[in-house]
Parts: structure tokens; C-alpha cells; sequence
């Protein structure tokens, strides 16, 4: 759609969903305490207001995947904000940096940008920021259930990351650099090969499509613990 501009006040209802437009600029001058489900997936969004968290209180899903921002203004003051999505399997954003997210977010997807840092919230429980430019583990906190970083630069993984995840269920870290396999995590299903082989031992080559495409089958197999 040509929609290039969208200003809030107008809504009424309790979800604003503009996907698919050619929106450059949001516009919010009063508070919404109305709208929970906000979708401005794949528009031309190069920045968001410094304020977002002020105008949206009651915000609940937020979705910005696809768009062409470069940084993310303060959401710590969003306490009902459950699910963010600044990037799936066909589209991101630039980011480089992400942090100063409220402690009450539960989903947190974040594939396809440039990250090289990420602070999570104390809460969350899913985080997908596959395919960044991460050359670390995220500071995992004991909430989180599942984690997929495949696609990054990650070498290590710390003792400490053994020790801070009680909960997890599920660790995607394939296609990195790891120079030692990911120890043995009881009650985990880990996937992290880097490399497809045939009998000869030796690498085939993959396209980055086949790759993705492996990921996002992985992300609708449902992990199943190992006793």
C-alpha cells in the first residue's frame, strides 16, 4: 500500500495492525491507553519516537520486523509489553545494539539484524537472534527457556552460561565459530552443528536460503527435553 505516515490519536480499538505499507514516520501526540496489539511489520520505518513508551502504555504485542531501524528508543517503562519482534526469517532491521527492554517481555525475536550486543530482560523466556554478528553469548538470565543464536560469530561459550540457565529447554547455537562442542546440558536439546557433511567427511556447500530454511524448520519443531 502507498500509506507513507501514521498518526495513533485516530485509533480507537485495542489492536492497529499497518503491515505491508510504505509508512517512513510514526506519529503518536497523545496518550493511547487503549491499544494492547500494535503491527508495523515490513514498512519503511527508519526510527520510532523517543517517547513510544510515555504514548502506548497498555502496549502488549509489538511487531517490527522488516522495517529499516537503526536503533530503538527506552521500552523499560512498558510493563505490559509480553512479546517484541524486530526481526523473523524474511526480514529485520539494522540494529546493532539492543538493550533497556522492559523485565516483564516473555518473547523477544530478533533474527536477521546486525547485532553485536544484546541485554536481556530478567523475564524473558524466548529469544531467536539468529543470523546477527554476535561474537558472544547473550547474558542469559534463569527465565529463559529457549535460545537460538545460530547464524552469529560465537566462538565460546562461558561456564557462566552453564550456571544461569536452570530453565532452558532448547539451544540452536549451529552455524557459528565454536572452536568446542556445547557440553552436555541435562534436560536440553542442543542442535548446533556448523557444517552438513557427506560420507567423504567433507563440507558441501549451502546457500544461505537452505540455510535459513533449515533454521525456520527448527523453529516449528517443538524441543523435547533429554532425560
Amino acid at each position: 500500500n502507498s500509506m507513507t505516515s501514521i498518526d495513533l490519536d485516530i485509533i480507537t480499538g485495542k489492536e492497529a495492525i499497518f503491515a505491508h505499507n510504505d509508512i517512513r514516520s510514526l506519529q503518536i501526540t497523545q496518550i493511547s491507553v487503549q491499544i494492547e496489539y500494535l503491527d508495523l511489520s515490513y514498512c519503511k520505518l527508519e526510527s520510532l519516537p523517543e517517547d513510544l513508551q510515555f504514548k502506548l502504555p497498555s502496549l502488549k504485542q509489538f511487531y517490527l520486523q522488516g522495517n529499516r531501524l537503526f536503533s530503538m528508543p527506552d521500552l523499560r517503562s512498558l510493563h505490559y509489553l509480553k512479546e517484541l519482534n524486530l526481526g523473523d526469517w524474511i526480514g529485520g532491521n539494522q540494529l546493532r545494539a539492543l538493550e533497556n527492554l522492559p523485565n516483564g517481555l516473555k518473547r523477544l525475536s530478533v533474527c536477521n539484524n546486525q547485532l553485536e550486543w544484546i541485554s536481556l530482560p530478567v523475564g524473558l523466556e524466548y529469544l531467536d537472534a539468529s543470523f546477527n554478528l554476535l561474537t558472544f553469548m547473550p547474558p542469559t538470565n534463569r527465565a529463559l527457556r529457549e535460545l537460538r543464536v545460530c547464524g552469529n560469530k560465537i566462538t565460546h561459550i562461558p561456564t557462566r552460561f552453564y550456571q544461569t540457565t536452570r530453565n532452558l529447554t532448547f539451544l540452536d547455537v549451529s552455524m557459528n565459530e565454536l572452536v568446542e562442542r556445547v557440553h552436555e546440558i541435562p534436560g536440553v536439546a542442543v542442535y548446533q552443528e556448523n557444517q552438513r557433511t557427506q560420507r567423504t567427511g567433507k563440507r558441501q556447500p549451502d546457500s544461505l536460503f537452505s540455510l535459513c530454511m533449515e533454521a525456520c524448520m527448527r523453529e516449528h519443531i517443538k524441543a523435547v527435553p533429554f532425560y
